[in-house]
């Protein structure tokens, strides 16, 4: 039975305590793991942001693990955000979840009956043990790559409750903007009690049996390597809040511009103004995988353009990133990468379309769900799951609805390997699974094939945030060194992919299609790289070549061994493995605006590396 909660009105600030990471032993029946039990060390084991328990300084002071509560209208506490959400009979359900992580819904699980929020941890983290794992007191340590649960906050509201509030506002940031929200004390409409997805009976051992559950793979976090970049701090449900008050109680749905042939014709009751006819006659880009560092780059690029219209398709729409994107005027769509229909619904109108896959999404569901596989290893899993979500984007974009106003299908991919290298490395998945979708689109949506233009992205230069051992590492005499198995005289094709994508896209927007061009912002030898970051941040600093071994030491089989032969590879072959077709920016008629080294290096904030 669903119990309704009290509404959360205003910010709840956790204790800063809140924010440590635990270990626990999990002691649930079903993972046998009870004294003298067989489950296995790493699936009895958890860990947890925040002490167990729904202790007072941590959760609002209504939140009771023994019974389902709602706040409604909700606020997501300081740190938190609004990780997965969705709308039932006009009722948002939503689950506040801390910054980064993400939601756990996989309902299947037997063990599943609460909110639950995840994250793959790639950096080393400090954790209290508890004692039930050592064996005797509590203790601090450190661990790194690690998946950690965290228990979500479920809230609900509806659009009434925003539109009739007369009682207070709160203030508060997302992003750039500032946004002010009314604050209502009226009940909720009963219909908000229909399901129990909120915190219930046995969070405890659902909690506790989920990370074992997460933990099943071991060290997942590398697997996080290339996901969404970092979620701003503040959480809260501002820009929801903000959008239902704006419309009104008599407010009547719009439809999208790319919906209305689906519709009756709509008669415009008077003729456009300025500003309406401008946007008719303006063009689209439409940017899959917005949220991400690449899609993000181009939409700020384009932005910035006169006469382009920018519309993101994710998954999410209402989540902070996306909400961020629509205060900078994106048009946020949503469209799930495994439905064709969602994507020709966000596609019609665009004049060009920026297809962007992630490789490794897959790998870390493969790692920690290893069921999901099917009989095959979890890099041909992700493989096949990504070249078939590439491709189901290039079938929306051949749709006739669609393809009548596309100009340009711009592909973010990497090199053939296996066909690069001669049949010498024939495992780099995440590369190889770019040249299959290429292959796919050119056999069977040719009309795409010929508006198509590919940019091969380079090494990421922030790579070292998301992989802790690739930053330079402090010395015991004061110096630092950065250990990594790239020989010395490679000189390593850097991108500040957050920034400089855009420009790369803006480019083969420009060019006729077929251009194949290599995204790199610089190339540098990683000892020309550290000398460089040494003098701009006044620390003397080297570079030591490792073996590759030592460099994977301790990192998921998986990941090292995908990730270890894509370096492999382009260290002996280069980034495009020689393909004649793919240009250097030098070689093309326009001029790229790219960022230097240097600059990356001068405007970064290193004060979690330099001590």
């Amino acid at each position: 039975m669903t119990t309704q909660g009290p509404a959360l009105t205003t910010t709840f600030a956790p204790a800063k305590s809140c924010f440590q990471y635990y270990k626990y032993r999990y002691t649930g029946d079903e993972l046998t793991c009870l004294e003298g039990g067989t489950g296995a060390p790493s699936a009895c084991t958890y860990m947890q942001l925040g002490p167990s328990g729904s202790d007072a300084n941590c959760f609002p002071s209504s939140l009771e693990l023994s019974s389902t509560f709602y706040y409604s209208p909700g606020v997501c506490p300081s740190g938190y955000e609004v990780a997965c959400s969705s709308t039932v009979g006009g009722e948002t359900r939503a689950t506040c979840c801390p910054s980064s992580f993400s939601c756990q819904t996989e309902s299947g699980w037997p063990w599943y009956s609460t909110d639950l929020c995840t994250i793959a941890i790639p950096r080393t983290v400090e954790v209290i043990v508890s004692e039930s794992v050592v064996g005797g007191d509590w203790k601090r340590t450190t661990v790194s790559g690690a998946a950690a649960n965290a228990i979500g906050i479920p809230i609900r509201w509806h659009s009434s409750d925003f539109a009739s509030t007369t009682t207070g506002a709160r203030t508060s940031a997302t992003g750039s903007a500032t946004v002010t929200v009314s604050s209502s004390t009226s009940e909720p409409s009963s219909d908000s009690s229909s399901d129990s997805g909120g915190l219930s009976t046995g969070a405890k051992a659902g909690i506790g049996a989920g990370v074992g559950v997460v933990a099943l793979a071991g060290l997942v976090a590398l697997g996080w390597f290339v996901l969404r970049a970092r979620r701003a701090k503040q959480a809260n449900i501002a820009a929801a809040a903000r959008e239902e008050e704006a419309k009104g109680p008599q407010m009547q749905p719009q439809l999208h511009p790319w919906e209305l042939d689906s519709h009756e014709a709509m008669i415009p009751a008077e003729l456009p103004s300025d500003s309406q006819s401008t946007k008719a006659m303006s063009k689209t880009i439409v940017i899959v995988g917005v949220t991400g560092a690449q899609g993000g780059s181009v939409a700020q690029t384009f932005l910035q353009l006169p006469g382009w219209n920018v519309r993101g398709v994710t998954r999410n729409p209402e989540g902070e990133s996306a909400n961020r994107l629509k205060y900078e005027g994106v048009e946020i769509v949503q469209g799930d990468l495994d439905d064709k229909e969602s994507l020709i619904r966000a596609f019609k109108g665009a004049h060009v379309i920026f297809s962007n896959t992630d490789f490794f999404t897959h790998l870390q569901q493969a790692m920690a769900q290893p069921d999901i596989t099917k009989n095959r290893t979890t890099l041909e899993y992700s493989y096949d799951r990504e070249v078939a979500q590439g491709i189901r984007i290039a079938e929306a974009a051949a749709d006739p609805s669609v393809i009548k106003t596309l100009e340009r299908f711009v592909m973010s991919t990497l090199s053939h390997a296996t066909k690069w290298s001669g049949g010498k490395y024939t495992t780099v998945y995440h590369f190889d699974s770019k040249a299959a979708m290429i292959k796919a689109t050119e056999e069977r949506f040719p009309e795409v094939a010929a508006r198509m233009s590919t940019v091969t992205i380079g090494h990421y230069v922030t790579v070292w945030k998301l992989f802790d051992k690739l930053a330079p590492k402090l010395q015991p005499d004061g110096s630092y060194l950065m250990s990594r198995n790239t020989p010395s005289e490679f000189k390593m094709p850097f991108i500040v992919a957050e920034r400089d994508t855009g420009a790369f896209v803006k480019a083969l927007v420009d060019l006729p299609p077929n251009k194949h061009i290599l995204g790199v912002s610089e190339e540098m030898t990683l000892p020309e790289w550290v000398k460089t970051w040494g003098r701009v941040n006044g620390v003397k600093a080297a570079y030591k070549e490792i073996s590759r071994e030592e460099l994977f030491e301790s990192v998921p089989e998986d990941f090292a061994n995908e990730i270890g032969d894509a370096f492999d590879y382009f260290h002996e072959f280069g980034l495009s493995g020689g393909d004649p077709a793919v240009l250097h920016p030098d070689q093309l008629e326009v001029k790229i605006p790219v960022t230097s080294m240097e600059e990356y290096i001068r405007s970064e904030d290193w004060s979690t590396v330099i001590q």
